[in-house]
């Protein structure tokens, strides 16, 4: 999570208007992967469920109820330099479930950006995958973080990628290295309104990175 404040000068990442993205992932029976804008009056009540839950602590909204979390992508989503997302999955025969969330942002932006050579052309993001169902698809949280790095690097500005996930978060700090991330190395990041304070490991994927790794996974 970061901030919800925001200079007036703030740049914007991305296209105006609203953004949708159909993603070239498949895995298992998903035949579809969908990233849609974050819409509060459908998805608050189904995000609040999933940032409650023990697996989600490091998205530190555990604590907050669900108006709480409208308020807070309310402010988020207010924000120039970030857009928050839906992603939507589709299997065969059935209607498009909500699966995941992200957050794309501007790195440039934000406090944590004077521990790095920060760059306009970098993009950030988030991401947080739905309750693990009763029948789990092996390989989804890696085509879901797929599609969103899919989706942040069509856009030609983008050069490099940047995660700082907190350093106890070992599953998604391999995550990141199985698709190129080199982590570069620990910085602290304040405590916001939208979050705790937290050691993140600080990390970054450019294109080439990522087709290489790309390469070598299974």
């Amino acid at each position: 999570m970061l901030s919800p404040q925001t200079p007036p000068s703030e740049p914007r990442i991305g296209p105006v208007g609203p953004w949708r993205f159909v993603s070239d992932q498949r895995v298992g029976s998903i035949e579809r992967i969908e990233l849609r804008e974050l819409a509060l009056a459908r998805d608050a009540a189904t995000i609040h469920d999933w940032v409650r839950r023990d697996y989600a602590r490091y998205w530190g909204m555990q604590g907050m109820t669900c108006a709480d979390v409208r308020a807070a992508y309310e402010a988020l989503t207010a924000r120039p330099s970030l857009r928050a997302l839906i992603g939507l999955v589709r299997a065969a025969d059935e209607a498009p479930r909500p699966a995941f969330l992200t957050e794309c942002y501007l790195p440039i932006c934000e406090a944590f950006a004077r521990h790095y050579d920060a760059r306009d052309s970098d993009r950030g993001l988030h991401i947080l995958v739905a309750p693990r169902p009763a029948q789990p698809i092996p390989g989804f949280t890696r085509a879901a973080f797929a599609s969103v790095l899919e989706l942040l690097f069509a856009d030609p500005a983008a050069e490099r990628i940047v995660v700082e996930p907190d350093v106890r978060n070992h599953k998604i700090r391999a995550i990141n290295r199985a698709f190129g991330f080199c982590e570069l190395r620990p910085i602290e990041i304040e405590a916001s309104p939208a979050g705790p304070a937290k050691t993140a490991m600080l990390s970054v994927c450019t294109r080439e990175d990522l087709r290489r790794a790309m390469e070598t996974l299974p």
